[in-house]
């Protein structure tokens, strides 16, 4: 299959995974051109990088205005057909692109296709599998009413849809995947295929433990208020130039990445049980256990859990 797929790939201080990063999606044959936006690094991220001495990468310098401006300078250097998107911490498998391509080729009524994902740990082991549980379905009408079911990092999305829609918006200093993604569905069909398409490492440093819940929550909050506007035939606040003010990160109130790996851990616990393998359930709970080992809550679920998962075998 021809190298059809631009990658995009912003990085800052990112010298311990961006060798994973570029590897993995350098291993995929479509990958043509991978264009890591070097934001700022003053680590040893643009010299990993350059040893990895492979002619599909491209290292630009970015504006070092937060990850979604970095983003957006790599989104509009794409030169091929696709283009698809992995953070400089994270990685994917190597038949991402063989079957998203497929898939796309085979559609060409479709701007874009998705998969479900993967949360992992630091030392990238298995956390939970995330946006599994939906489809293979259309999912451009659930977008267009405010739900978004995977991440925008699954995606691989027509280089022309993505550059005439304007890429994504940098005022986004979080969540400008969502809004991203909610715009696209306005613009065409979007695909949604369950099979594990994105390794996403919780770590201290990534954007989503770098951000207060309450500055998380605003920019989600804004992505869907903006589609709304648009939904009723006005351009909404941010494309008129009359942005909102987000409030101060009060990174007092940043989600731990422990913390947030040990409630994945736990979710995945009690979907294991639904599912009926209690030998699964009680090992992601006991995992979850040991990141939150003084937590009240964390006991509770756990004493809950063993109740429920040997329930049936009580006379």
């Amino acid at each position: 299959m021809a190298q059809k797929v631009s990658v995009v790939m912003a990085a800052r201080n990112a010298a311990t995974t961006i060798e994973q990063a570029l590897n993995s999606v350098l291993a995929c044959r479509e990958t043509g051109q991978v264009i890591v936006i070097d934001d700022g690094s003053t680590d040893a991220t643009r010299d990993k990088a350059l040893s990895i001495g492979d002619p599909r990468i491209d290292i630009v310098d970015g504006p070092m205005q937060g990850a979604g401006a970095a983003t957006q300078t790599g989104l509009m250097l794409a030169r091929l057909p696709f283009v698809s998107i992995c953070d400089s911490d994270d990685f994917i498998p190597n038949d991402r692109f063989e079957w998203q391509l497929a898939w796309l080729e085979a559609n060409p009524d479709f701007v874009a296709v998705s998969g479900g994902f993967s949360s992992v740990d630091t030392d990238g082991s298995h956390v939970a599998d995330l946006s599994v549980g939906v489809g293979p379905c259309e999912v451009q009408e659930t977008l267009k009413g405010g739900d978004v079911i995977t991440s925008l990092c699954t995606f691989l999305t027509r280089t022309d849809a993505l550059q005439k829609l304007g890429g994504v918006r940098p005022w986004f200093r979080a969540g400008y995947d969502i809004d991203f993604q909610l715009r696209l569905a306005e613009t065409g069909r979007i695909w949604h295929e369950p099979r594990i398409s994105y390794f996403w490492r919780l770590h201290e440093k990534s954007t989503t433990h770098s951000f207060a819940r309450e500055l998380n929550e605003f920019y989600l909050e804004k992505a869907k208020l903006f589609q709304k506007q648009r939904k009723s035939g006005v351009e909404d606040d941010l494309a008129a130039g009359r942005p909102p003010t987000p409030p101060e990160n009060n990174t007092a109130n940043v989600l731990a990445a422990k913390d947030h790996v040990a409630q994945q851990l736990e979710s995945a616990a009690w979907l294991a049980l639904k599912e009926g393998d209690r030998q699964k359930a009680m090992s992601k709970m006991f995992k979850s256990l040991q990141r939150r080992p003084i937590s009240l809550g964390a006991w509770r679920s756990i004493l809950v859990m063993s109740y429920k998962a040997f329930m049936p075998f009580r006379r």
